[in-house]
Formats: structure tokens, sequence, C-alpha cells
């Protein structure tokens, strides 16, 4: 799940010193506030999700 997304961010700093040929963030809810937040951190990286969750 994307909650608020500050786990999944710290993780694809992670992922980018490795220099992948590029990066993938999939999972089977998000939050609104989460995909904001790490697309602002992130935007290069594209979410793939099953649901957002709107209440």
């Amino acid at each position: 799940m994307l909650a608020v997304g500050h786990s999944v961010t710290i993780a694809v700093l992670g992922l980018q010193q490795t220099r992948p040929p590029s990066i993938r963030f999939v999972c089977l809810v998000a939050a609104p506030e989460g995909i904001q937040y790490f697309h602002k951190q992130h935007p290069e990286v594209p979410i793939y999700t099953a649901a957002v969750n709107t209440g």
C-alpha cells in the first residue's frame, strides 16, 4: 500500500544508487496523499495501482 509515501521515497533513493535503467512502483492500494507526495519527490517514477482509496 502507498499510504503517505515516505517509505517508498526512501526505497527509490536506494534503488537509484544502483543506476537501474528504469524504476516502476506497483501497489494494490494507494492513498491520494501518498501519490501526491511520491510524485513530488520522484516525478520520473510511474505508479501502477489497482485502486485509489478515496475515503
